[in-house]
């Protein structure tokens, strides 16, 4: 094993899983908002994007802890004020500090702890600067030489700048690591970005290009998430395509989980496979896939690496508590709505109902759900209703997530034809999403769910239930 390597797993198995191994203090002259909202970027390790909210105090005093199993960006927002927003990295067992004057923020922004000198030239080494010459790629015309020369030039140019500014500001050798990590994959993910744009078919030779890979990298794979993220989709690609499946859009059968299981078993190895098959079975666990068991067992003999069995059985555990909870049902699940959206509403007229959107695979509306159940706990009962809509989903799935989350009341599950029909009245292109409908039917308002549902939603149902009529 190399020395890089080496000591990247050094630092990631000194993470104590068990607790909270990042703490975060501060203070915000004049912070005239009560709520600072921090929000992760992707666990190479299970794709999760984490979002946290906490107080500030009348001093402008904030402070929090939490746990995370590798090095992370984060960027935070200072209430609603889209003035007040920075970015920073963090790393496993490290205490950070953030201090400024919110009238005159990025003058007085200081981060300051452990491992901070890669936010200290983040803007340098990150700038927006980089836009990819695309022009020569089109429909009827490709120069994918062309395409690998550029790439190749950029993440050369990118890694001489690293080098140049490690020498200035004496990086530590886990910060250097990991921007080297995100150089590379940063610039090939914005690259494929710009392809994609072009919205050629799957069976086009572009997808070929995913051979630029390094697939047995071992030390990208536990920093970065974007490397992993290709890693899946270069392997879906040669699965559909050994499988005559490029052009089939969706492959929705829960099998899917488990034959690409298999597919990374096949074609990957080292630390890059074991990875691959945590985050596999993170998904399958999270959601309540059929046969998680089964899959579990079978991982803890694929997967040798501590750091990654730790994650899976804590996720297994609350699988399994939520699998054999022993609670008296508390929701209904609707999985033949009517097909008319005002029929539908009918049944509920005479009180001022709120429609949350949303899906068993959506992270985000997964996290939106404790804002929701203390939004219909604000309100009578007998003036105000919360009915959960999912789209794109299960019954299996939805069923789990419901207890998984407590998610009482009234749940529908939107099949897809139906659905087609009640956006001719709502156009739900996103989810979480919501619709407020007074008493008389009518849609009031509508439209994606942001973090503080709650705080933007109480006064206006609130005025809404008061007209009586």
């Amino acid at each position: 094993m190399n020395t890089k390597l080496t000591f990247i797993l050094y630092c990631l198995l000194a993470v104590n899983l068990n607790g909270q191994n990042l703490h975060v203090k501060g203070n915000f002259k004049n912070a005239k908002d009560s709520t600072i909202s921090f929000h992760f970027s992707a666990d190479p390790l299970t794709s999760e994007r984490d979002e946290f909210i906490t107080a500030i105090d009348n001093n402008g005093n904030f402070q929090f802890s939490y746990e995370i199993n590798t090095p992370r960006q984060i960027s935070f927002q200072i209430g609603k004020n889209t003035n007040l927003i920075a970015h920073f990295f963090v790393f496993p067992n490290s205490r950070v500090s953030i201090t400024a004057d919110c009238k005159s923020f990025k003058e007085t922004l200081k981060i300051t702890g452990d491992n901070q000198k890669l936010t200290t030239i983040r803007d340098q080494l990150f700038s927006n600067n980089f836009k990819p010459d695309t022009t020569y790629l089109n429909l009827e015309s490709q120069d994918w030489n062309m395409f690998e020369d550029k790439l190749n030039i950029f993440i050369l140019n990118a890694l001489t700048l690293l080098d140049s500014l490690h020498n200035k500001h004496s990086l530590s050798k886990v910060e250097y690591d990991y921007a080297w990590a995100e150089i590379y994959y940063s610039f090939f993910h914005l690259y494929m970005y710009h392809t994609w744009g072009l919205k050629i078919p799957e069976n086009h030779q572009v997808y070929s290009f995913y051979d630029l890979l390094d697939l047995s990298n071992d030390s990208i794979a536990l920093l970065n998430n974007n490397y992993n993220s290709y890693i899946e989709y270069a392997l879906l690609y040669k699965y559909k395509e050994q499988n005559n499946l490029l052009l089939e859009r969706n492959i929705p059968d829960s099998s899917f989980f488990f034959n690409q299981y298999e597919f990374g078993k096949k074609h990957l190895s080292g630390i890059v496979k074991e990875v691959f098959l945590t985050r596999i079975l993170f998904r399958v666990l999270n959601q309540g896939v059929p046969g998680a068991d089964q899959l579990y067992v079978q991982y803890l003999t694929d997967c040798n690496m501590t750091q990654l069995r730790t994650i899976i059985k804590q996720e297994y555990n609350v699988y399994l508590q939520t699998i054999n909870k022993e609670t008296e049902s508390n929701y209904v699940i609707i999985s033949n709505p009517e097909e008319e959206f005002n029929d539908f509403l009918l049944k509920y007229k005479g009180k001022v109902l709120l429609l949350e959107y949303w899906g068993s695979w959506c992270s985000p509306c997964i996290k939106a759900i404790p804002e929701i159940q203390a939004l219909e706990k604000h309100f009578n009962p007998e003036e105000f209703q919360v009915i959960h809509i999912a789209v794109r989903d299960s019954y299996e799935k939805m069923k789990f997530a419901i207890e998984k989350y407590n998610i009482g009341g009234v749940n529908v599950l939107l099949p897809q034809s139906i659905d087609l029909k009640w956006k001719s009245k709502i156009n739900v292109y996103t989810v979480p999403y919501y619709a407020i409908i007074n008493r008389n039917g009518k849609i009031v308002e509508d439209g994606p769910l942001g973090l503080y549902p709650v705080i933007d939603l109480t006064d206006k149902l609130t005025e809404i239930i008061e007209q009586k009529e």
